[in-house]
């Protein structure tokens, strides 16, 4: 308890401290407030301001559509135009084109054809030429860089070269530097050495004059140290007073402030009544939450099933096409992670959700042909699925596939292009797409597929597939089918993401019901708590009364302390004075005595021992400047070294590749000849076939130019109407774009209106400002905000915490009474309850020894009793049990035998059952150690005991098993596992047999 007292005094002094370091926290927190509501205002004034110019760009925004409106008004009536031109001209280039084929015959559309046939081989052939001489020009261009970059290698070295030689020089002439400072220093050091030898035979006398000198500091030192000590005890005085002066002042305050506390307590029982009223108003509240939240979860579940059986379905018939949909042997291969082996066509292409169903009917089951580098790539593939039985595949081997590109696409209503044309791949896969798609046209629909019918493959936009030998497909198929990239599992991700969404959303509800059930339980919890909260008003009522009269008392016996403190203050201050002129003169004699040992010190030998040791402090710099110069030489030799190795590493890299640029350079050019002979061929056998052409054209050359003609115009035409349309596309898109702006902009006028409807409500009084722009209010915000960082870290909670703290000095000082009183009752308290004690652990000794010595006699037929080890103190001491078997000694229980010291025990545990009974005891195999009496003994003295509690005994005795009221047997079975068997008449074996059997 005294230390208690002392730690409330300490805590006390501590909290006195604490307020006046709150006092300063809380002026800053004041301030940052006064900061917080000017910001406040700002930010107010910003909204109205900023909703002005978002009504402004709002109005801006709309002008913009209305003139795009127009425009693609007037585009939209020239697109129309030339929509009707092209329909006139394309009918009038069909007319002329069917003149053509009338009068042209076949012979000339053959000649025409092997023509253009002749002029796509010059074509290519030409095109295979350029890209040669453009591989070779590039080649030889790489060639001359190296070429440059090698011979700026060898410049680089020969500079490497020149440095590395100057550098070595500089390190010759830098160490014979080096070695001639260093004999310098050498030489200077002996000196200060042979002069310092000298100086010691006249330091005796300096040694006296030296020890005054000494003495008389020592004496100036304890005068300080007195001074000090004083000044920091008038400093521990004036500290007190001033804590004295706060506390007085505090408590002059504080019994202001619980006299105003007094009325406010009148008015708490209607505020206490209005709050227990809407507690009960928030827990009708979450009942009827907790009703709705249940009938939700109930919704979910059922909308979770519905989900659950279509998953189950799409993961059925998953399992048996395989994971990706290819079949079991398309996965292998795919699994297997073969090199060359790119994917299935499905999976290296992609395309527009619009064309899907068009391609993948078109496709088919090409879509599982495996894409491979070459065809000994296929066959390790072939003969991996033969090894593990995994089925057939078909591969696509870019090396052999033989493949044709489309040709012209029909000039049809309905026609959008060639399938591969549709699709997005790598190119280096070109030639698996166009054996993939072949010459495949996508067209729109069926009835304009109709009038191509046999002309071409087609397939239409909704799947139906017309062949080029007539044949029609289509209709409506349920089975799952191929398809691009991972489409196939797009629905069952989709399901499985709905699954999880709403497991989720049901998990969410099942923590949204235990936070109300919670939240019921708090509100119910709080109601309870108000409802005893207006008992004690009354009481606290009192309690304040009683608080004033002691705060006022606590003041009047604050004022002698004052006096008495201010008059030691004082006192502290004239020794202090005293002690100050002690100290003068003490002053005034070291200086004395200290000139008169400068006299006796030898000045010129200590002149030039000062002059050497600052000579051998130049010389000591000039050496390490010299040693610091010959490692920066080093440093830059070793530097120049390196770059010289990784630059003779770079030319030979690059002399490799210039050798193998020239090998293949050779290769490019003698492969120029062939191609040059093939084109020359072509362009004789193209003159041949024009010179015929150019025969049979006169009669066709006047309907040939006027076709030409209308196809410029038509050309021309198509031209417009594209414009027009990527015009229109344009003034679309800046349409959207500003109506989404727009959008943006009423959104954001939204939410700035329902700021300022709040900001109107929480203050009807509020005018908008009437000046000011955006970006001014927001830099007059920065500045506040600023100013608030700058202040920063606020201790908000000074305002409140420098209330409480003052309450909490108060209440300490009150404790610090009541400890006192309650400290002389508890020292009294303690003396009784020690006695009281040690009467009850006799009591219960004394009857445990009785208990004991009676049960031992009757287990052993020997005597044994328990003995304390300090009688006059049980507690300072242990217990000793002494036990003396039939016909043995008496001995403590360390020093018995494993079956003695089992008796001993087992007579203690029901020593102990005698004097306080347990229900229930469990014994693991205790009469192991016993021979066939004492087991024989303790079996019966069991039996006798079950009758005041229940015994769980296991033990693989005789006389245990016989005296139980019930028995279980366990053995081991065949298998290892163990069989318990319940046995009703208990017919026990032979000792040994049972033995060998555990």
């Amino acid at each position: 308890m005294g230390e208690k007292i002392e730690l409330q005094k300490i805590i006390l002094t501590e909290i006195l401290a604490r307020l006046e370091i709150l006092k300063t926290d809380r002026d800053q927190a004041l301030k940052y407030l006064d900061l917080k509501t000017q910001k406040e205002t700002v930010e107010r004034d910003l909204v109205f301001v900023r909703a002005a110019e978002l009504e402004e760009k709002a109005s801006l925004e709309l002008k913009e559509i209305e003139k795009l409106n127009s425009k693609e008004e007037a585009l939209n009536e020239k697109l129309d135009k030339t929509e009707v031109a092209l329909v006139s001209l394309r009918a009038e280039l069909g007319r002329i084109e069917q003149e053509i084929r009338e009068k042209g015959g076949n012979e000339q559309l053959l000649l025409r054809q092997d023509l253009e046939n002749k002029r796509g081989e010059l074509t290519r052939e030409e095109n295979k030429l350029s890209n040669l001489e453009g591989v070779i020009g590039e080649k030889s261009k790489q060639s001359k860089q190296i070429g440059a970059q090698i011979k700026a290698i060898d410049r680089h070295l020969t500079d490497l070269s020149k440095q590395k030689k100057q550098h070595q020089t500089d390190q010759a002439a830098v160490k014979a530097v080096l070695a001639e400072k260093q004999a310098a220093l050498m030489e200077v050091l002996s000196e200060i050495e042979v002069l310092r030898q000298e100086k010691d035979k006249s330091s005796d006398k300096i040694s006296n004059l030296h020890s005054d000198l000494q003495k008389l500091r020592d004496e100036r030192h304890e005068l300080e140290v007195r001074k000090t000590a004083l000044k920091t005890k008038r400093e521990s005085l004036e500290r007190e007073l001033e804590n004295l002066r706060t506390r007085a002042t505090e408590q002059i305050a504080r019994v202001a402030q619980v006299k105003g506390l007094l009325g406010k307590l009148e008015f708490e029982y209607q505020d206490h009544k209005a709050l227990v009223a809407g507690i009960e108003r928030s827990i009708q509240q979450l009942e009827g939450e907790l009703e709705s939240t249940k009938e939700e979860i109930e919704s979910k579940r059922h909308a979770q099933d519905t989900v659950n059986r279509r998953l189950i379905e799409l993961e059925t018939t998953r399992e048996v096409q395989g994971e990706s949909g290819y079949g079991r042997a398309v996965e292998a291969i795919l699994a297997a992670n073969i090199p060359g082996v790119h994917g299935t066509i499905g999976q290296l292409g992609s395309v527009d959700s619009q064309y899907t169903t068009a391609l993948e009917t078109a496709i088919g089951p090409r879509l599982a042909h495996i894409v491979v580098d070459d065809d000994q790539i296929a066959q390790k593939c072939i003969e991996y699925l033969k090894a593990n039985q995994a089925g057939r595949a078909t591969f696509v081997p870019l090396n052999r596939i033989q493949t044709q590109p489309p040709g012209l696409l029909p000039n049809r209503p309905g026609v959008i292009d060639f399938a591969y044309n549709l699709i997005n791949f790598n190119p280096r896969f070109v030639k698996a797409f166009q054996y993939a798609c072949g010459q495949t046209i996508v067209v729109d629909t069926m009835e304009n597929a109709r009038k191509l019918i046999n002309q071409a493959r087609m397939v239409t936009l909704e799947g139906e597939l017309f062949d080029k030998s007539g044949s029609i497909s289509g209709g409506n198929d349920n089975k799952a089918k191929l398809h691009f990239g991972s489409r196939g599992e797009s629905d069952l991700s989709v399901l499985k993401q709905t699954a999880k969404s709403l497991a989720d959303q049901i998990r969410w509800l099942k923590d949204s019901i235990k936070e109300l059930e919670n939240s019921l339980g708090e509100e119910r919890s709080k109601l309870s708590k108000a409802k005893e909260n207006m008992a004690h008003k009354l009481a606290e009522l009192e309690s304040k009364r009683k608080q004033v009269k002691e705060i006022e008392e606590d003041v009047e016996s604050i004022k002698p302390q004052l006096r008495e403190k201010g008059d030691e203050v004082e006192r502290i201050e004239q020794e202090a004075v005293s002690l100050e002129q002690k100290i003068k003169e003490y002053n005034q004699a070291i200086e004395t005595l200290e000139g008169s040992l400068e006299g006796a010190r030898d000045k010129g030998q200590k002149s030039k021992l000062e002059t050497l040791i600052l000579k051998s402090e130049e010389l000591r710099q000039s050496v390490s400047a010299v040693e610091a110069d010959h490692k920066e030489n080093q440093r830059l030799l070793d530097r120049v070294e390196t770059e010289e190795r990784v630059e003779i590493t770079n030319r030979e890299n690059l002399t490799g590749q210039a050798n193998e640029l020239g090998v293949e350079l050779d290769e490019l050019e003698e492969q120029k000849p062939q191609h040059e002979n093939t084109i020359s061929t072509l362009r004789s056998a193209i003159n041949e076939m024009e010179q015929k052409v150019s025969v049979l054209s006169e009669e066709l050359e006047s309907m040939r130019q006027a076709k030409e003609s209308i196809h410029e115009r038509v050309t021309q035409t198509e031209i417009e109407r594209t414009k027009f349309d990527q015009e229109l596309i344009r003034v679309k898109e800046q349409r959207n774009a500003h109506k989404i702006a727009h959008y943006d902009v009423e959104q954001q006028l939204i939410q700035v209106k329902e700021e300022i409807e709040k900001i109107l409500a929480e203050n009807p009084q509020y005018e908008a400002p009437s000046a000011g722009t955006v970006e001014q209010l927001r830099q007059q915000v920065e500045r506040l905000e600023r100013r608030m960082r700058a202040l920063e870290p606020v201790n908000m909670k000074a305002l409140e915490e420098y209330n409480q703290t003052s309450e909490r000095q108060q209440e300490l000082a009150d404790n610090l009474e009541t400890l006192a009183d309650e400290k002389e009752e508890i020292i009294q308290r303690i003396d009784g309850y020690g006695q009281l004690k040690k009467e009850t652990f006799m009591e219960a000794f004394t009857a445990i020894n009785q208990n004991f010595q009676q049960i031992f006699a009757e287990l052993s037929h020997g005597t044994g009793r328990l003995e304390l080890e300090n009688p006059e103190n049980p507690f300072e001491g242990g217990l000793v049990i002494r036990a003396q078997p039939r016909d043995k000694k008496m001995q403590r229980i360390e020093a018995l035998s494993g079956g003695e010291k089992s008796l001993t025990a087992l007579s203690f545990v029901f020593a102990f059952q005698r004097f306080a009974p347990a229900p229930f005891y469990a014994f693991d195999e205790v009469d192991m150690m016993l021979d066939g009496a004492n087991a024989e003994r303790l079996a019966q003295m069991v039996k006798r005991q079950s009758e005041q509690a229940q015994f769980v005994v296991v033990s693989l005795r005789r006389p245990m098993i016989e005296n139980a009221d019930h028995a279980v047997g366990v053995s081991l079975r065949a298998d290892g596992y163990s069989r318990t068997v319940g046995i009703k008449e208990v017919v026990i074996p032979d000792e040994e047999p049972l033995k060998a059997l555990a």
